[in-house]
């Protein structure tokens, strides 16, 4: 795939090999990882190998899993219930 991102001058598909590359090194299921070892096993490069990386992508929906990615919540996103002993004896 790097040699067909060298190969290229369309920022686009620099662009949209760019996106495959990071979406594909996120944890993956066991049917795409079948997939991605067929295609290896099978020695396709260029722009068959980035065809048919899009599919996988579309297919399977992997578009979310960068969504999703982006959308994590952080520590500091999560609300915190506080409570000290004095409010608690209050309540009794």
């Amino acid at each position: 795939m790097q040699r067909y991102y060298e190969e290229i001058d369309n920022p686009e598909i620099k662009s949209d090999i760019e996106r495959l590359k990071e979406v594909f090194g996120f944890p993956l299921s066991n049917i795409i990882l079948q997939h991605l070892g067929k295609l290896r096993r099978g020695g396709i490069e260029g722009k068959a190998l980035f065809d048919r990386l899009k599919e996988i992508y579309f297919q399977y929906g992997l578009h979310r899993v960068k969504e999703q990615e982006e959308k994590e919540l952080s520590a500091y996103d999560v609300p915190k219930i506080v409570c000290s002993m004095a409010m608690v004896k209050n309540l009794k």
